[in-house]
């Protein structure tokens, strides 16, 4: 009994400790980013959620999905610009929401900013997409998603 207790003083966990954690960060691109153990992520393209009059509606996501090819979190920017008249453009909200659908999975420290410079105004949303087993981190993705939108009423997805 004694040899027994000694031991499990002296075991040693079998899974990577944070600091070994894979860290990626994603591009703007709309094909699938791989990860070096299979996983990827997908961000989808912009979408025109509604423009009434001066306003512009936007939205982007970017989904995280498992060496099985199953969703485990996503982050959604949407972001609101207003046209003006004097040929410039302001950028009036700026959320995100994000999801989790398979346990173990987290969409943690999410932001978002707006950012206007006359002619064209740029809205982003960030997050880590991170996934524990039994409490260690094992897997670390950054996560950013943004619009570049122009006086115009154009947008493009890799600001």
């Amino acid at each position: 009994m004694a040899i027994v207790l000694v031991a499990s003083c002296f075991a040693v966990p079998a899974f990577a400790v944070e600091d070994n954690a894979e860290e990626t960060t994603v591009s703007q691109l709309g094909d699938p980013i791989y990860l070096l153990d299979g996983c990827c992520i997908i961000i989808e393209p912009t979408v025109r959620s509604l423009t009434r009059g001066s306003m512009l509606e936007l939205s982007r996501t970017a989904t995280v999905y498992n060496e099985d090819v199953e969703k485990t979190c996503s982050l959604t920017l949407k972001a609101i610009f207003l046209v003006n008249s004097n040929n410039t453009i302001t950028c009036i909200s700026s959320l995100y929401d994000t999801n989790v659908y398979l346990n173990g999975w987290a969409v943690e420290e999410p932001s978002s900013t707006c950012s206007d410079h006359g002619t064209y105004s740029v809205a982003t949303a960030t997050a880590l997409a991170r996934k524990r087993v039994l409490g260690i981190l094992v897997k670390n993705v950054r996560l950013t998603v943004g619009i570049k939108a122009y006086s115009d009423g154009s947008y493009e997805y890799n600001p």
